[in-house]
């Protein structure tokens, strides 16, 4: 700690202390981290009154000042300043760190991508990923600075938000870019604009390091530009005829058929979807650049990986004696995500007398284009066959309004308000699909629904 910070110990650790990670706000915290405890407002960390309960489960504080140091035992550490301290530990751990390091971006997906390939190196050695969404630079620095000797490998999600500073830190040797779709307009003016901001990822690349690129990504030129530019490999992936690794065809029930630099392979992917069979190429590429034997070790494993929650996980219920199966991937949304989600809607067969039913919040943050984002869902909408659609919130009514009268569902304000109706009408059979912006609060109603039904002992879809 004092060599990494050049702080200093108000209250020595015992012989043999270790901690296993560092901990700024009471949701993320591991037991084992120390945590940050902020001095003034503003300052990364928690205040003294959210770290006390958690301090019986944690192994120290840092401070920039003596007088918010708990009384007892803790080891307490001073840093002159919060941030600065804990990027200089995630710097000098990443600087210790002889495994393997992977960066994934892009506008859409970024979460699956990295727990899928999460997933697959787990199978080839000891892995540490990102956790709770923690993808700008504190974060990215708090998943470092807990990495164990013991890792092989490291996945990182890096967010558009100071993408330099992120990937100066992690340092990757393959960087995955996934797409660029309509998400954070209101803060990034243009679809370019995002394209070249989230293109610094490729600035922290390690010497000779790869970059994986989907070739059917809007501005994709933007995109292989700046990797040609700083990376040692550019490898792509997608459904065009150029890619490296190139789909050519997903089933239902999770068969991939794909073309893997000109030899034909064919697996078994558990998480649903026609977009998750491409996140498993852009994992394929990840391992294929490092030289790892994905065929034999990862391949047959596939199978056993499961969506993230809340990003299309499946669950059976039983809903005052209808069964149905609920789609949450209510996590968040953008337009790119949203047509997945309903096209993974689309791909799921009712049962008797069921319904392809879709329950929409609003996407948030997508600037003046925003009516025009929710209306053309329409059209992917009507080709996955939705027999119904409810919608929460001003945005999303603006959808509901162009839709044919048969389809159109319940319109609230709040997605609260919407339980009630929603339950009244769900059917025997039906599929659903909860999907919105986080803010949207469509969360809720699959918090709602699962509490109010009964599961079966396998209510999470275990492999389609």
């Amino acid at each position: 700690m004092v060599a990494a910070t050049g702080g200093q110990w108000l209250r020595e650790p015992p012989p043999g202390w270790t901690a296993s990670g560092f901990c700024y706000a009471a949701a993320i915290h591991q037991p084992g981290d120390m945590l940050f405890v902020r001095s003034y407002l503003g300052e990364l960390g928690m205040l003294p009154l959210h770290a006390r309960p958690l301090l019986p489960h944690s192994t120290g504080v840092l401070c920039t000042t003596a007088d918010v140091v708990p009384d007892g035992p803790w080891p307490a550490f001073l840093v002159p300043e919060a941030y600065t301290g804990l990027m200089d530990v995630a710097r000098y751990a990443r600087g210790c760190f002889r495994g393997r390091v992977h960066a994934v971006t892009g506008s859409a997906g970024k979460t699956s991508i990295c727990a899928l390939l999460a997933f697959a190196l787990s199978r080839l050695g000891p892995t540490i990923t990102t956790s709770h969404n923690t993808n700008l630079p504190p974060g990215v620095a708090r998943t470092l600075a807990g990495v164990p000797p013991s890792a092989g490998h490291v996945v990182l999600e890096l967010a558009i938000g100071r993408m330099g500073t992120s990937t100066r830190l992690a340092r990757p040797h393959v960087a995955i870019f996934s797409n660029v779709a309509a998400a954070h307009l209101k803060y990034h003016t243009t679809l370019e604009q995002v394209a070249e901001r989230k293109s610094l990822i490729f600035t922290g690349l390690e010497p000779g390091g790869t970059a994986v690129l989907n070739c059917n990504m809007d501005h994709f030129d933007v995109v292989v530009t700046a990797a040609r530019r700083h990376a040692g490999r550019v490898v792509t992936y997608g459904e065009g005829p150029t890619a490296d690794l190139r789909l050519v065809n997903h089933t239902p029930d999770g068969v991939v058929r794909a073309v893997i630099h000109g030899e034909p392979v064919e697996y078994v992917l558990g998480p649903p979807g026609r977009h998750m069979a491409l996140n498993s190429l852009a994992v394929l590429a990840a391992l294929e650049a490092e030289g790892m034997d994905w065929r034999h070790h990862v391949l047959p494993a596939l199978t056993e990986a499961r969506p993230v929650a809340g990003r299309g996980e499946a669950h059976d219920l039983l809903l005052d004696g209808r069964a149905l199966r609920l789609i949450d991937d209510a996590y968040n949304a953008n337009p790119a995500s949203m047509r997945a989600g309903i096209g993974l809607l689309g791909s799921r067969s009712p049962g008797p007398g069921g319904r392809r039913v879709a329950v929409l919040g609003d996407m948030l943050e997508l600037g003046p284009d925003s009516a025009r984002f929710h209306t053309d869902l329409a059209g992917p909408l009507e080709d996955a066959g939705v027999d119904v659609v409810h919608t929460t919130g001003p945005e999303m009514a603006r959808l509901w309004e162009c839709l044919p009268a048969a389809q159109r569902g319940v319109r609230v304000d709040t997605a609260t308000a919407l339980v009630a109706p929603l339950v009244d009408d769900l059917r025997a059979g039906d599929v659903v699909l909860v999907k919105g912006s986080h803010g949207s609060g469509v969360h809720q109603v699959v918090s709602e629904l699962l509490a109010r039904a009964e599961r079966s002992p396998q209510s999470k879809e275990k492999t389609r």
